[in-house]
């Protein structure tokens, strides 16, 4: 439980509650054998029967969890964007950019994580070379 707490970055030195699930005719029910629930703190629950442990979080505490989690995914997203982008030389980085941009939008149905940057921006380099120096191109004027 300590390494959960950990790995969550939580400081709380509270004992887990324990909980008990009881079936009735289909109903379950949850009884507290021992300890409390926060609404400030995500609840530590013990499985007396199974002794696995769980978070339990309130639907505002997934929320921050997740917009935290989708903010870190789009960072990532645009880091290995960049990275792809200035590897290719471009000519203006920014309308490069932009134009990746717009077409990772274009995938709306994927996820960030699953679009591949390097992908992306051959696609780009492609459809618009105008937008990259080519280095071919470069060399093979330097000898006229």
């Amino acid at each position: 439980m300590g390494e959960l707490r950990a790995k969550l970055g939580i400081k709380s030195k509270k004992k887990p509650t324990t909980l008990r699930m009881y079936q009735e005719n289909e109903k379950k029910t949850l009884e507290i054998e021992q300890g409390s629930f926060s609404s400030k703190e995500p609840w530590y629950v013990q499985d007396v029967d199974s002794n696995r442990a769980y978070v339990m979080l309130s639907k505002e505490q997934l929320a921050t969890l997740l917009g935290a989690l989708k903010k870190a995914q789009e960072e990532s997203f645009k880091l290995s964007l960049e990275r792809d982008i200035f590897q290719q030389m471009p000519i203006d980085f920014e309308d490069v950019w932009t134009v990746a941009i717009a077409e990772a939008q274009k995938y709306s149905t994927k996820t960030l994580s699953s679009i591949s940057t390097k992908d992306l921006v051959r696609t780009i380099k492609h459809e618009h070379p105008n937008l990259f120096f080519e280095i071919n191109d470069l060399f093979s004027h330097g000898g006229e």
